[in-house]
């Protein structure tokens, strides 16, 4: 059995050993964690890849840009609002999904250095408040943002744009001209519905929803 001999162990003796020991398991904590997420962020860049690399699905849809028009090399309105499009097609679908912007169709990695020319402050801050603002300017609903995550992964060294999309719980309409769109993600690809269509449509999609209105 281990012997402590009173007068040579003080109280100061303790207190330096206990704060050694504290210190240690701190650094040896912070190690673990340090590890830990650097293990995390390669299995999800590993996923993300995964998921880049595969074909477009029900819910998986990718981009090549928000508004970096490649074949004007300028902005294109219309390349917004397919982002806006992609968005309510996975929010009006029973599972919702994850749209990649950055990424061409075939799966090769854009990045966003181009859209970020053309946004405010030229970084992933001006790309989703620009994002956002042009979201609410088709969709015009502001449950949209409780619907959508944005986070900004770096794969192969390039800065990408993931957008998580849920399923809304009340059906999203896309406004242009004075005109309503009604779109769903039916397969691989985001599907134009005729305002009938979608009528039905929203009654088995919506069905909660329309039972407490």
């Amino acid at each position: 059995m281990l012997s402590i001999d009173n007068e040579q162990f003080s109280k100061t003796d303790f207190e330096i050993t206990h704060n050694s020991l504290g210190q240690l398991f701190t650094d040896r904590l912070g190690n673990a964690e340090r590890t830990a997420n650097e293990n995390q962020e390669q299995f999800d860049e590993t996923s993300l890849l995964d998921v880049i690399r595969n074909r477009e699905n029900v819910r998986i849809e990718r981009k090549s840009s928000f508004c970096f028009d490649t074949k004007t090399r300028a902005r294109n309105n219309q390349l917004e609002k397919s982002i806006s499009k992609a968005i309510q097609g996975f929010a009006n679908s029973f599972n919702g999904g994850i749209l990649l912007i950055g990424v061409d169709p075939d799966g090769k990695i854009i990045g966003l250095k181009n859209d970020y020319k053309l946004v405010q402050k030229h970084n992933s801050d001006g790309f989703e408040l620009e994002l956002r603002n042009s979201v609410e300017k088709y969709l015009r609903d502001k449950i949209v943002h409780e619907l959508i995550v944005i986070s900004f992964p770096s794969i192969e060294g390039e800065e990408i744009c993931k957008i998580k999309i849920s399923p809304s719980p009340k059906p999203i309409a896309l406004y242009e001209n004075g005109k309503q769109e009604f779109y769903v993600r039916v397969g691989n690809s985001t599907r134009p519905y005729a305002p009938v269509e979608f009528i039905e449509y929203a009654k088995r999609r919506f069905a909660n929803f329309y039972s407490l209105n």
